[in-house]
């Protein structure tokens, strides 16, 4: 059975059968116009725009504080998407600088927008401050693309499997595990409930699918979500078995459905995360994603 033909027959639902309980910067923002933009997203687009606006103009910080009323902190919290803002003072910083009538009318509705509540507010505690961008975005995203050399994707791990990475923390912590868990189940569940789903590909190190065989009660779950998930028609899963051109660490590229916002590349690290939006380098990364994905084997010939 195609994979067209499985999902308009319903032979499988989204791969979410495991209900969770419910209870130096590197970032350079595209000015992204969009409906219902997420909070994060918004106030770093806002705050961006209005960087660039008041570079522009060559206003310093300090003068640009002085002349609406402010302090250059609040500024600067601002322009780093830190902060949420109120129309009334994004029009003063447009006024000063000179904004243009359609971009004054997009950015006070993104000071609108970013006032707002992310879906991860109530899971805050389980989630890394800059990581906050990323949940958004992920929500958005119409192509996603990953490789993990190490992990099973966050987005098709099973509970039992991402209770065990847990495990392995040299600062667990039972409180905060649990409001992980449900941060990433809640996420799961969004991203899978979505229709249609966004194009996504997966690139998984095969030292991955070896780490299992030392888990046998979870290994058998989470094969069986990796076979649901890659009968979905948008969905590409791959096992990298040789040398490769990726191998300095796992990443993800997030491809938003407006054309009006740029392609970015996503990263994590034990001190925090890293995201990057120029066009050279996210090239660079597209260039080695599809390197490797040419590479790579279906992981459907890996666990038949």
């Amino acid at each position: 059975m195609g994979k067209e033909k499985a999902k308009r027959d319903g032979a499988f639902a989204p791969p979410n059968t495991h209900q969770p309980r419910r209870a130096k910067r590197s970032v350079t923002c595209n000015t992204w116009g969009m409906d219902n933009t997420q909070p994060t997203l918004a106030r770093w687009t806002l705050g961006e725009a209005l960087r660039r606006l008041r570079q522009a103009k060559g206003i310093s910080r300090t003068e640009a504080a002085e002349a609406i009323g402010y302090g250059r902190h609040t500024i600067r919290r601002i322009e780093e998407g830190l902060q949420s803002t109120k129309p009334p003072v994004v029009k003063d910083l447009c006024d000063l600088y000179g904004a243009p009538p359609e971009q004054r009318s997009e950015l006070c509705r993104m000071a609108l927008e970013g006032g707002k509540r992310g879906w991860w507010e109530s899971h805050k505690k389980g989630v890394k401050p800059k990581w906050k961008m990323f949940a958004e975005a992920e929500q958005d995203a119409s192509i996603i693309r990953t490789w993990e050399p190490e992990y099973i994707p966050g987005l098709v791990q099973v509970p039992e499997y991402f209770q065990a990475l847990q495990s392995t923390s040299i600062d667990y912590d039972a409180e905060l595990a649990e409001m992980s868990r449900e941060f990433r189940f809640t996420r799961q569940e969004l991203l899978w409930n979505r229709d249609p789903l966004p194009q996504m590909s997966m690139l998984i190190g095969e030292s991955a699918l070896r780490y299992l065989t030392n888990l046998p009660d979870v290994q058998s779950l989470q094969l069986q979500r990796l076979r649901e998930v890659t009968k979905l028609p948008t969905i590409d899963v791959r096992v990298v078995t040789s040398l490769h051109s990726a191998m300095t660490g796992a990443f993800t590229i997030l491809t938003p459905a407006h054309k009006a916002k740029g392609t970015f590349v996503y990263m994590d690290a034990l001190d925090g995360c890293r995201y990057v939006e120029d066009h050279d380098i996210v090239s660079t990364y597209q260039q080695t994603f599809d390197a490797v994905h040419k590479a790579a084997s279906p992981i459907e010939e890996y666990i038949p």
